[in-house]
């Protein structure tokens, strides 16, 4: 596993949400990517920022707090 960021993308109803750079840890073998705790907890906050918006599509970039 080593550090770096990745995208992620949430089809939430009728409305789609992309995060980019989000930080995570990345499978050396597979890729795959591994959020920890305190990121997913901010992903979930900002999902709900989404769902409140009269948007179809929205694109937003992570920010550390």
């Amino acid at each position: 596993m080593y550090d770096g960021i990745t995208m992620l993308s949430f089809l939430m109803g009728e409305k789609v949400a992309i995060i980019k750079n989000v930080p995570a840890e990345i499978c050396t073998d597979c890729g795959e990517a591994y959020m920890k705790s305190h990121v997913t907890g901010k992903v979930e906050t900002l999902l709900d920022c989404i769902e409140e918006l009269h948007s179809e599509v929205s694109i937003i970039y992570y920010e550390a707090a």
